[in-house]
């Protein structure tokens, strides 16, 4: 698959889910995948059933089996291929409305920005961790999918809610499994990683307060200047930088969905309207 990221195919929640009140989740399977790079305005899981192949994501090639599993966030470059003849990927696709309809419900489930939001940007940035589901838990899950599959083709109020409520109950086993099963994750990974990844929890736990980098390392139990080092090697960035990501991402995300500039800056940590339009500013053109 040729890797272009300035040729970016965009596909909207408007094109793909029906007008419905409560059409808010689409589940599918694709067995012969040779997608060119896309990327879309809603979040994906993608769960690999059968085979073997190629998972894209930004400039990064993964060879990936059976029981990996990967979130695609909004806005990230992404696209899989063919290995052995037969690929199936398990897509469960959620767009904007589903998060608003169960925010609540969600912000309960303690590894859902683990999974939603650290996890695609590592695994965008040259790091190995996502989840490998045994096959326990995958024959489990199969349970849930074959429902979803056998209501594909409903257009009725009641299947958008069955498939809203199953959605949500696989959401909640993987936030499940990925705590209990925390060494299915950070394949290869050295030991320094758990000490970040509690950084980048608290980070995208309390990106409206004051962080400071002294913080962040009585917090991993290291050093200002071991935790610097050891941050850098995890996220090829710095604490700062990835703050103002995380700031900028919920900016955007509060300014799309109607909040004022004024409120928007407030909540997200910005000392002021013209702060975040620098930062958001630089991260729109990047």
């Amino acid at each position: 698959m040729e890797l272009d990221s300035n040729a970016r195919w965009l596909k909207t929640s408007e094109e793909i889910f029906p007008h419905r009140p409560h059409a808010m989740t689409l589940a599918f399977q694709t067995e012969q995948y040779r997608y060119r790079m896309h990327e879309h305005d809603f979040y994906e899981i993608n769960i690999i059933l059968e085979g073997s192949g190629y998972h894209y994501i930004e400039s990064r090639q993964l060879k990936v089996n059976v029981g990996d599993m990967f979130v695609i966030p909004p806005g990230v470059l992404h696209g899989y291929e063919n290995i052995d003849p037969v690929f199936n990927v398990f897509h469960l696709v959620a767009n904007k409305s589903f998060f608003t309809k169960y925010a609540e419900e969600i912000k309960l489930l303690g590894q859902f920005k683990v999974l939603f939001e650290i996890e695609p940007y590592l695994r965008a940035n040259e790091r190995n961790f996502y989840i490998n589901l045994d096959y326990d838990f995958l024959t489990e899950l199969k349970s849930d999918i074959t429902i979803l599959e056998s209501i594909k083709s409903d257009v009725t109020d009641e299947s958008d809610t069955i498939r809203n409520i199953i959605t949500l109950k696989i959401i909640s086993s993987l936030c499940r499994y990925a705590k209990q099963n925390s060494d299915h994750i950070n394949k290869n990974e050295p030991k320094e990683y758990q000490d970040i990844m509690r950084a980048l929890e608290y980070i995208h736990n309390n990106y409206s307060e004051k962080i400071t980098i002294p913080d962040l390392a009585k917090l991993c139990n290291v050093s200002k200047a071991t935790f610097l080092r050891k941050f850098k090697s995890v996220t090829k960035t710095s604490p700062n930088k990835y703050l103002l990501f995380c700031r900028a991402k919920n900016a955007r995300r509060l300014l799309d969905g109607g909040l004022s500039r004024t409120a928007t800056a407030q909540l997200c940590g910005f000392f002021d309207i013209s702060h975040m339009d620098r930062v958001l500013s630089s991260y729109d053109n990047t």
